[in-house]
């Protein structure tokens, strides 16, 4: 099977692809095919369907499904104008306490795309 890389990582910038077609090489990054793609993605706001828009308020049954999504191996990306912090204190401390597996990565981009960070069951990486 003949793979190309997606368009997004064509360029003059391309440093390698190997003989085997199946992995690329850039100056910032691998790509790899992923083995198994995905039924869906959650690609989600914040206010409205994982927090209250008046409250503030996240509740233990929504961090209970989206840990179960993620577990599932649903994609989960958080997409926000509010705060890094709050997403930190607000949805990503109480996913870790109900218990991320190992190798789940949620995503959380905020302020509107001027914070971006990843999370797993061990914590966040730092915001770029």
């Amino acid at each position: 099977m003949d793979i190309a890389p997606p368009a997004r990582i064509r360029g003059p910038w391309l440093t390698q692809w190997s003989h085997d077609r199946t992995r690329i090489r850039c100056q910032h990054h691998a790509w790899r095919p992923p083995a198994v793609h995905p039924a869906l993605a959650l690609l989600l706001d914040v206010d409205g369907p994982v927090a209250s828009p008046v409250t503030r308020d996240v509740k233990a049954g929504i961090i209970a499904d989206l840990v179960a999504l993620a577990t599932a191996g649903i994609p989960v990306i958080f997409n926000t104008g509010r705060s890094d912090t709050f997403i930190r204190e607000h949805v990503m401390e109480p996913m870790i306490a109900a218990g991320i597996p190992a190798g789940t990565v949620i995503h959380a981009v905020c302020e509107k795309g001027a914070v971006w960070f990843s999370y797993t069951a061990a914590g966040p990486a730092h915001p770029r």
